[in-house]
């Protein structure tokens, strides 16, 4: 049997094009996650200044922060179902290219669908890359799983920076219950 040149050259296209998908979105997070540390350093350097607020300035870097894990988490998570997605594709691609056509279909006898996009789903769902897996078996190049280290480090610094707002919040809690209520009672005018 015989698969049909073009459907394969197809179907590769659509591998690079999650690849560039998920460069992407490694290049979005990535901004949206130096935002949220310039965010909080911004806020921590205003709050230096004026220790009157510094209550509402841990609270919002303690907010900041927990946002910041949050995403990161989601982040990793993002590159480990793309990662799931290439790996079926190219298992799909791997078993297909033996039996590809070279010559055009009018000039090969029983060319045939291969039925990648069907493979690639049933391979998808014997990874358990469908629902909610917390781990995953993927046979990758080590250099590979770099991709992990910059969001895990950024949700480490998040975690690092939400324990340091926090701490002082607890430490200090009497007097900044009394601040916070006269914020609201100045609010309340």
């Amino acid at each position: 049997m015989k698969y049909s040149f073009e459907e394969f050259k197809l179907y590769y296209e659509s591998t690079e094009k999650v690849t560039d998908r998920r460069i992407a979105n490694n290049q979005w997070n990535y901004s949206v996650c130096v935002a949220t540390i310039v965010a909080i350093a911004l806020v921590w350097n205003w709050s230096t200044s004026n220790r009157g607020f510094a209550f509402l300035s841990l609270t919002i870097v303690a907010g900041l922060s927990a946002l910041g894990v949050l995403f990161s988490s989601f982040w990793i998570r993002q590159i480990a179902d793309y990662k799931s997605l290439n790996a079926a594709k190219f298992t799909v691609l791997n078993n297909i290219a033996p039996n590809v056509a070279f010559s055009p279909p009018s000039q090969v006898e029983d060319v045939v669908s291969a039925d990648p996009f069907k493979k690639e789903w049933e391979l998808l769902e014997k990874m358990n890359a469908l629902r909610e897996v917390t781990s995953r078996n993927l046979i990758a190049l080590k250099a590979s799983n770099i991709e992990f280290y910059l969001p895990k480090a950024l949700r480490a610094t998040y975690i690092i920076s939400f324990l340091i707002s926090v701490a002082p919040i607890f430490r200090h809690m009497s007097t900044y219950a009394a601040d916070w209520a006269n914020w609201l009672h100045l609010l309340g005018r």
